[in-house]
């Protein structure tokens, strides 16, 4: 089975970070891998995950055209952790969500047969324009994207603010099949 985590909000995400452990057994290994988009590219730049693998980021849905989405306009300032060097960046219209039509950014991570895979935090850097969305959410393959594992407010003020939600656990195992 494979889990796919999505995080829908309007311009950008910047060193993100998730924390995941991976189980197998009585094995647990925990790794954090993040993105500062200073390479403009969407594959993870920290963390060596073990017994799991971390797809690229993308987005889909845009509300919009969207040239380039990993790119050095509009950079991460302001918080701790901010790169100052890249952000990836979807365009969102505030409305409300679904599954079929709003735009959104993902990324897949993906157990070895044999493991579970333990998602403990996904924190990022969050920026919205004065007519972008005011709110995100992070939603998983693993219920079908029914409910939102977290969900959060941001200011449409063109800052950027740092967003911390690891008080949450999404959860997946893997039996060695595809989904």
């Amino acid at each position: 089975m494979k889990s796919i985590y999505y995080l829908f909000f309007r311009t950008g995400i910047v060193a993100m970070v998730a924390t995941a452990i991976c189980v197998a057994a009585s094995q647990a290994q925990s790794v954090t891998v993040g993105w500062n988009f200073t390479d403009l590219n969407a594959v993870y730049d920290t963390g060596t995950p073990t017994n799991f693998t971390v797809g690229n980021l993308s987005i889909a849905n845009s509300f919009g055209t969207v040239g380039t989405p990993i790119a050095a306009t509009s950079v991460s300032t302001g918080y701790a952790g901010a790169t100052g060097g890249g952000n990836i960046g979807n365009a969102v219209n505030n409305a409300a969500f679904s599954t079929s039509t709003s735009p959104y950014t993902t990324v897949t991570f993906t157990p070895a047969s044999g493991y579970s895979l333990q998602i403990t935090g996904c924190d990022f850097g969050l920026r919205s324009t004065a007519t972008g969305a005011t709110s995100y959410a992070l939603y998983s393959s693993v219920d079908n994207y029914a409910t939102p594992i977290f969900t959060g407010t941001n200011t449409a003020n063109s800052t950027w603010t740092l967003k911390n939600n690891g008080a949450f656990r999404g959860s997946a195992p893997n039996d060695g099949g595809a989904s």
